[in-house]
């Protein structure tokens, strides 16, 4: 950490002396409690990307943020992100002892009101007023600190990470300070003699945050801020640096965009677009441009620029007809370049504003999923920033190591892809919701793996309503904390493309720790999910998850190849998508014993693991019930130990042996009966019959001529052998399942 050029001061003074004091207590006071910081002189930031924590940036994007600082200012910024390390606060305020701890709101999960007082403003009599005419007050225990000007900063929690909205309560003279947003720390004393302290009766913002007492932000306040809208202004100077350079083919734009696909899909879209007969008779053109320009820039982001616009605004009839000059009788439907610009650039504003997107369940309606276009594999992928090459040293190259870490130790790792492999029934839903829950409380006891406790994002594509009621079973199974399954688990539960994926993910604003897409094949959205380019080409499209905030793990369930045995665990769709993937983990399951194993197979980058047995037992959902009123009963995974598992699989290897020994004696007993019989000569019934008949057949001890069974030689081997040891005495019904 390169520091500042530090100010040439005077010899200190008392008062000097006790302010640097304070405000360094103060730093440290703040991280103690668990509140991430970061230095600002007076009300200033030094620091850069404050909106981050630390420990949850690469290095490059550390050495990136550094290299903006300095092409700047020319200098070092005094740190990059936020910090709740001790060390580097007293390192911090040692280099630099003028500063004042200055709080964001994202890292620490907090919203802030800023409400302004002074120079014609009155936030506080305005605020007050509003809560007023609402019918509404701000809930009791929220921090307050009140500024030197005489103004409040108000403290909520905010886990969903709202994002900043200036302007939306500017009739308030108050504004909103979100996961982007920063103030000063109550009790900052500043360089020139202001003061920031906690308002009568308030309490401290550190002792709340650190006993977790700080109310949630109401659901009024937030349903304001989303419903209010801003104006988006744009001014003459930045419309004007648009330029039309390099007019693209229409038909290049056409088919970029998927023009043709967004008219079948989107009837209001088809009249802008004009590719039927649906325009009417007086269109709003002004407002046709408007709307598709924002649809556009919504669904394609960077990769829709003031060119392409250009281009389509001219070619479609409902966006009206460019002219180079407006003519003074204002001709409907005419536009010229400075109409394009403004409009182009309102709907890459609209389309940008935090929307304070609230990630509880989302859940969007199959028709608005429905028309979004499916782009190209080769434009499915959000613009990156490519790194410059360049050759490094040996140090340098090692510098940007950044130590690997384990969201489940030791078989998941941050920012790696994972594929989940195994056949229907063998517990994929039911380890995932483990994984989940396990990650969502911090809570090593429900998979018996070290977990690093954080936000967990879970797509629910291929049977939401079944996933609903295994994830309230290992809820109940594992005695879950509901608080922090609230606060940390995140559910999409309608078929999202990747890129939507990762938008969602970004516009939450949220470190993530795991993301769960639950299925491959329920989310591949292409032609053919066994074709080795396109399924190489999804999971692709699914890996940017891995470098959204927070770097999570991303684990992709799958379901194998045809006929998978034990030892081919590979996924359905191609070999590519195991290639693809940092690991292909499995799951197996022994019916008899309800014991599933996770361990890996094919491909495994990072550490080896020993498998890890997970006991399959029923739980009982007493607040949910069925239509009859009865509480709902359904399985969950807990782990078990290897000892215990050998234990039960080896018992249950000697009752399914003892019980095929049986079918395999009733046969020969009655070659001419049927599985009917048998189950009345055995005690056994019919569908456990039926599946070890199947099972036999692959072992070459029954076959199947016609529709009738018929025990082998080898069958009849094993039958005899085992008479003798088998008692005499009368059986006794068994349900096997």
């Amino acid at each position: 950490m390169a520091p500042n050029p530090k100010p040439v001061m005077a010899e200190t003074s008392g008062e000097t002396k006790a302010r640097q004091s304070h405000n360094r207590k103060l730093a440290l006071r703040l991280v103690s409690a668990g509140l991430a910081i970061f230095p600002a002189v007076n009300k200033n930031p030094i620091a850069k990307r404050f909106q981050h924590l630390d420990t949850a940036m690469t290095a490059s994007e550390i050495a990136e943020a550094a290299a903006e600082f300095r092409d700047n200012y020319g200098r070092e910024p005094a740190y990059v992100g936020s910090t709740k390390n001790p060390a580097i606060v007293r390192k911090l305020w040692s280099e630099y002892p003028d500063a004042v701890p200055a709080i964001c709101g994202g890292p620490n999960g907090l919203l802030i009101l800023d409400v302004d007082f002074g120079n014609g403003k009155d936030g506080p009599r305005k605020l007050a007023a509003w809560l007023n005419d609402q019918g509404q007050e701000l809930p009791k225990g929220s921090p307050v600190t009140a500024t030197q000007s005489g103004g409040l900063h108000v403290f909520f929690r905010d886990p969903d990470g709202m994002g900043n909205h200036e302007g939306v309560f500017a009739d308030l003279d108050t504004n909103v300070r979100g996961r982007g947003g920063y103030v000063i720390a109550p009790g900052a004393w500043r360089e020139d003699g202001k003061r920031y302290s906690a308002a009568p009766k308030a309490p401290d913002l550190a002792s709340a945050f650190a006993s977790g007492s700080i109310p949630a932000l109401p659901a009024f306040i937030r349903e304001a801020i989303q419903t209010r809208t801003r104006p988006i202004e744009v001014s003459d100077a930045d419309a004007a640096r648009l330029t039309l350079d390099n007019m693209p083919e229409w038909d290049a734009v056409r088919a970029k965009f998927d023009l043709d696909g967004l008219a079948d899909r989107n009837a209001k879209m088809r009249a802008i677009l004009r590719f039927d007969d649906a325009l009417d008779d007086a269109p709003d053109f002004s407002a046709n441009r408007i709307k598709l320009a924002t649809r556009l820039a919504g669904d394609h982001g960077d990769a829709f620029t003031f060119e392409d616009w250009a281009a389509i605004a001219e070619n479609c009839e409902g966006t009206g007809h460019y002219v180079e000059k407006l003519s003074s009788e204002k001709v409907p439907g005419e536009f010229d370049l400075r109409a394009l610009r403004r409009e182009f650039m309102k709907a890459k504003a609209a389309t940008k504003q935090p929307d304070g997107l609230a990630f509880g369940v989302v859940e969007l309606s199959a028709e608005e999923m429905g028309e979004r276009p499916h782009v190209a594999n080769d434009n499915a992928k959000e613009p990156e920033k490519a790194e410059k090459p360049k050759i490094k040293s040996f140090s340098q190259f090692r510098a940007e190591y950044v130590p690997q870490s384990f969201v489940a130790e030791p078989a998941i790792v941050a920012a790696y892809l994972y594929t989940l492999t195994a056949r229907t029934g063998h517990g994929k839903t039911l380890f995932l919701s483990s994984l989940a829950i396990a990650v969502a409380t911090g809570r090593r006891d429900i998979l018996g793996m070290e977990v690093r406790q954080g936000k967990v994002l879970y797509f629910s594509f291929e049977n939401p309503e079944d996933f609903r009621v295994k994830l309230c079973a290992a809820a109940v199974a594992h005695n879950a904390d509901v608080a922090a399954l609230d606060a940390n688990l995140h559910i999409v539960s309608v078929k999202t493309a990747p890129e939507l994926m990762r938008k969602l993910a970004k516009a939450a604003a949220k470190p993530w720790r795991l993301v769960i897409v639950d299925t491959l094949q329920a989310g591949f959205d292409g032609k053919d999910a066994n074709d080795n380019m396109e399924a190489l080409a999804y999971l692709r499209r699914l890996r940017p998850l891995c470098a959204t905030e927070g770097r999570p793990a991303v684990v992709v369930a799958a379901h194998p190849v045809k006929n998978a045995s034990k030892d081919n665990l590979l996924p359905y769709g191609a070999g590519s998508v195991a290639n693809e993937a940092d690991g292909n983990l499995t799951l197996w399951k022994d019916d008899s014993a309800r014991i599933t194993t996770l361990h890996w197979q094919g491909k495994l980058r990072g550490f080896d693991f020993d498998p890890m047995a997970f006991a399959i037992a029923p739980v009982t959902i007493s607040d949910m019930l069925d239509d009859k009123g009865r509480p709902l009963v359904m399985p969950a995974a807990k782990p078990v130990s290897s000892d215990d598992a050998a234990t039960a699989l080896e018992k249950a290897e000697a009752q399914t042996t003892s019980r095929r020994e049986r079918i395999l004696r009733a046969a020969l007993s009655d070659p001419s009966g049927s599985i009917q019989k048998w189950s009345e000569a055995t005690g056994i019934n019919k569908g456990s019959i039926h599946r070890d008949l199947e099972r036999m057949a692959q072992e070459k001890l029954v076959e199947k001529i016609g529709s009738r069974w018929t025990v082998t030689a080898r069958g009849k081997r094993i039958a005899v052998a085992s008479e003798a040891t088998e008692p005499s005495a009368g059986f006794t019904a068994v349900d096997d399942d």
